[in-house]
């Protein structure tokens, strides 16, 4: 009988065993569920940004989606104060794109070049158009009898030829656009999407939870237990998974900020023996490369703060 039951636990434990094994291979890919948590590529070392796109949203993506896994009031709070840094480095990212792309913006050539001249004209001349049309409007308000008329002429000729060149400047920035020339305005466009989504999170965010010590007695029982190791070997996994990708964010801006500090200094020791106009445009482009400098070490300090409450 002890040889018979030694058996039987032994083929118990074999079958508990496999079990978890089984287990823990179909949860192997918990972290592919969500894109932008996907297991880097061996040869890459992190997640490489979406190539649509002129923004990483990786950061505020990982923050929010994590949100969703907080249940206690303190899990609550850490995953806040998560999502705030994520969506200041975002913000900040932002503001690092639409600088360098103004910069380059300045280097344009061929058809590009000549779009854009085009669209700086045509943009000119609608504003030459609505001081026009502010101007007759006010002469049109003032004046009287047969004046009065002749401005109110005068004001509708203006109004339809403002008309004609703002569907003229909307055409010619889509041809910009087309040629790859309108790098800050799609840049801006990202922009106010994610605004947009931002003021919608916003408007729906709410802060619910009990505490750790209450939230801790629903896991009384064994199979409750046993439930709540799953859930939570899960989600250790997705949160070391955004805490890796943090330190790997901080690498990467580390790296960018060598990057533009090596710049600044090669174009300071270059600008010397230029003339007056070169000198100008080199002083604009230090000037440029320092704000983004000065933005790059926002953005590393957001990360480091990030992967600090992941570790928490």
């Amino acid at each position: 009988m002890l040889g018979r039951t030694r058996l039987l636990l032994i083929a118990g434990l074999l079958a508990v065993l496999v079990l978890c094994l089984a287990l823990a291979w179909a949860t192997r890919d918990a972290l592919a569920e969500l894109p932008f948590l996907a297991r880097q590529q061996a040869d890459a070392g992190r997640l490489a940004p979406n190539r649509n796109t002129h923004v990483d949203l990786r950061p505020w993506q990982t923050a929010h989606a994590l949100a969703a896994l907080a249940v206690t009031a303190e899990e609550k709070e850490f995953a806040s104060q998560a999502e705030r840094y994520a969506d200041h480095e975002v913000d900040q990212a932002f503001a690092s794109a639409l600088r360098e792309a103004n910069m380059r913006q300045g280097s344009l050539t061929g058809e590009a070049l000549a779009l854009s001249q085009r669209v700086e004209q045509l943009q000119q001349t609608l504003n030459d158009d609505k001081t026009l049309v502010q101007s007759l409007t006010d002469q049109s308000a003032s004046s009287k009898g047969a004046a009065a008329e002749s401005a109110a002429d005068d004001l509708e000729v203006a109004k339809a030829q403002l008309a004609l060149d703002s569907d003229l400047l909307a055409d010619a920035q889509r041809d910009l656009a087309r040629a790859g020339g309108d790098e800050p305005g799609r840049v801006q466009a990202e922009l106010a999407a994610h605004e947009a989504e931002m003021k919608d999170y916003d408007a729906k965010a709410a802060q619910n939870g009990e505490v750790a010590v209450v939230a801790v007695k629903r896991h009384g029982t064994l199979a409750g237990r046993v439930n709540a190791w799953f859930e939570q070997r899960t989600r250790h996994e997705l949160v070391q998974e955004a805490l890796r990708q943090a330190r790997a964010d901080t690498a990467s801006l580390t790296a960018q900020h060598q990057n533009l500090t090596a710049q600044i200094k090669a174009a300071t020791s270059s600008g010397s023996g230029l003339d007056r106009p070169a000198r100008l445009a080199s002083l604009k482009r230090r000037s440029a490369l320092s704000q983004i400098l000065v933005i790059c070490n926002d953005r590393i300090q957001s990360q480091q703060q990030l992967a600090g409450v992941y570790s928490k």
